[in-house]
């Protein structure tokens, strides 16, 4: 005969037992329930995941490949210069193609073409395109931030301004122009017949009123705030001096033509014009 403590012993035993098949089926349970469609997504996750992170290796050690090439490239300045030179170009030349194709295809909405690296030569061959919009295809917002763009650039957008068809908002911040090309831009778009009056702030916004046949009128904006002068294109002195007379004689000029001109409600004010060019 087993004693009683043989007995309790082997029910403990039996009790443990019971307990770790409970929790066996408790855990095939939970993972039945796993294979669900939550469990499916978590697997797809888990594959793109892993996916992104070849991806992301590829590409590390794509880069560390071009580190390699352009080391070589910098020590040897023969062949492959030349020809990294001409698939830059190449490239540059393929960019281009699509600036273009974008601004003739774009039909009365925006025209973005913010930090894309827009050069003065390509925004030349843009403003035609946009000058040639016929009524109802006219661009309403023109984007140019934040790129390459200098004060030859804005001179080839005062052609837009002085006799295209205007966009509601042009913003050309942060971009390397100065405040001499503020002012050009400025006088652009007064001599432009269908505007009424051209404002200035202290800060390099540029404010227009444009009337329309039937009487009624739109405000104008373009936005040169936060712009970056070009000293070494000029001498400080002879620089300042300039921007002074200029500034003297554009007064006189807007004080004569209010008298003597109809069309004297048409004016740059002389505030603005001063804040630029101190």
């Amino acid at each position: 005969m087993p004693s009683h403590h043989q007995v309790r012993r082997t029910r403990q035993d039996v009790n443990s037992r019971d307990n770790e098949l409970q929790k066996q089926h408790e855990r095939v349970y939970g993972l039945q329930k796993e294979v669900t469609e939550q469990g499916r997504r978590r697997v797809e996750v888990e594959n793109a995941s892993d996916m992104l992170k070849v991806q992301l290796r590829n590409a590390s050690e794509e880069i560390t490949k071009l580190k390699h090439q352009v080391v070589e490239i910098m020590s040897d300045k023969t062949k492959k210069t030349n020809s990294s030179i001409e698939e830059f170009e190449k490239c540059r030349a393929r960019k281009d193609r699509v600036v273009l194709s974008y601004a003739k295809h774009v039909k009365s909405g925006t025209l973005d073409f913010t930090q894309i690296e827009l050069r003065d030569k390509t925004l030349r061959h843009v403003v035609p395109i946009l000058c040639s919009k016929k009524t109802g295809d006219e661009v309403n917002r023109l984007i140019l931030r934040d790129n390459c763009l200098t004060d030859k650039g804005a001179r080839f957008l005062c052609a837009l301004l002085r006799k295209g068809p205007i966009p509601t908002m042009c913003d050309m911040r942060g971009n390397f122009i100065s405040a001499e090309a503020v002012r050009h831009m400025a006088k652009a778009l007064e001599r432009n017949k269908s505007v009424l009056e051209v404002t200035v702030t202290t800060d390099g916004l540029i404010e227009a009123v444009r009337g329309f046949d039937d009487g009624t009128s739109k405000k104008i904006f373009v936005d040169c705030r936060g712009i970056v002068k070009l000293e070494q294109q000029h001498s400080s002195s002879l620089y300042l001096s300039s921007l002074e007379s200029e500034a003297t004689a554009s007064a006189e000029f807007m004080n004569t033509r209010k008298t003597s001109s109809p069309r004297s409600k048409s004016r740059l004010r002389q505030a603005g014009l001063s804040s630029l060019t101190s």
